[in-house]
């Protein structure tokens, strides 16, 4: 085989894995839980944060022994107008890939990742969070997006605590999502990174803030 075929053989096989992929993500179905009042209604507070956050980048996890293979490990992106993106599950290996088209993608346009924004507030040092996170319904073809309470605790603006899911937990699929939900109970940390890209994402164009 010469190299023009292996070269083409490589870019045939991408384009087939491409379309499977998108094939599927059409094939599957989608539920959103209704916004409801107490989520709108933190969007409305218009408090500012630039006291207790940083908005110039995202938190990514820390764990305890201060090494990871990744520059974002499941990142929470704060923007200052009481809305949050959680990539909940997403691992980045590569600094470069958090690029404007990364974000401006995963964020506002594709599916279903454009889905998982939220609200926060920020109580004292803790932070309060209502966020749409991912569940199977009835089988992998069919997923949920489900309003999610998360809280930490800010020790200062460049580190957060013990993140993790509260009560009233979201109503899942028990026999499907019983071990995520309890991975979710586990506090983690995260530490604040830098990214000039994240500043040029307009949150404003979030899904929730349009309520469809």
């Amino acid at each position: 085989m010469t190299i023009q075929n292996i070269i083409y053989f490589n870019m045939t096989k991408a384009n087939i894995i491409i379309l499977t992929f998108s094939s599927f993500m059409l094939s599957c179905k989608i539920h959103k839980e209704p916004v409801s009042v107490k989520f709108l209604s933190v969007l409305n507070e218009k408090y500012n944060y630039s006291n207790s956050l940083k908005f110039n980048g995202f938190y990514t996890r820390q764990h305890k022994d201060s090494l990871s293979f990744y520059f974002a490990e499941e990142p929470i992106y704060f923007f200052n107008n009481n809305t949050l993106y959680f990539d909940r599950g997403s691992l980045v290996k590569d600094s470069n890939y958090v690029s404007l088209s990364f974000l401006q993608g995963e964020l506002l346009e594709r599916e279903p990742n454009k889905y998982k924004w939220g609200t926060y507030q920020i109580i004292n040092d803790t932070i309060k969070a209502q966020i749409y996170c991912e569940y199977y319904k009835k089988h992998a073809h069919s997923i949920q997006f489900l309003i999610s309470h998360y809280q930490g605790i800010l020790v200062d603006k460049n580190i957060i605590t013990n993140w993790h899911i509260v009560e009233p937990y979201p109503k899942i699929n028990k026999e499907l999502d019983s071990k995520n939900l309890e991975y979710q109970k586990e506090g983690r940390n995260y530490i604040f990174k830098e990214n000039n890209s994240k500043a040029l994402i307009d949150s404003n164009k979030a899904w929730i803030l349009y309520k469809d």
